[in-house]
């Protein structure tokens, strides 16, 4: 029996649930990618895209629910860093897979790119660890 004082459960939503949802595809590419470099294409590149996935999924995932069950404003300034680190994770991720699974040149600089996207993703942490606490 909840507390009548407890606030109501509420689920997910906007892009924390799009953030949750791309964390977890991220993490389970990344766990598909490490059993094909480590069973079908030995490739030290695939294990650096996987380990990169698997590690940062988590990380979106996490900040994305923090951000669910945190005030407007700081919810903003976490959902940022979790997109950024979600796009450009998966940037390079899939420059890596283009060329060793698929044969394909991924555009030029999109590894990069997506490594760039990735720190600056980290980066814009610290306007919410910068920011004021409650009073």
């Amino acid at each position: 029996m909840a507390h009548p004082e407890a606030e109501p459960e509420q689920g997910l939503a906007g892009l924390s649930r799009v953030l949750v949802g791309v964390g977890a595809v991220e993490g389970a590419a990344g766990v598909a990618l490490a059993a094909v470099s480590a069973h079908a294409i030995p490739s030290e590149a695939l294990g650096s895209a996987a380990t990169l996935l698997m590690a940062h999924a988590g990380i979106v995932v996490a900040l994305a629910l923090i951000a669910a069950r945190s005030g407007r404003r700081m919810g903003r300034f976490l959902r940022l860093p979790a997109a950024l680190i979600a796009l450009g994770v998966g940037l390079f991720a899939t420059a890596i897979g283009l060329r060793v699974l698929g044969g394909v040149v991924p555009p030029t600089g999109m590894a990069p790119l997506g490594g760039s996207i990735t720190i600056a993703g980290w980066l814009t942490l610290l306007i919410p660890a910068l920011l004021p606490g409650r009073k």
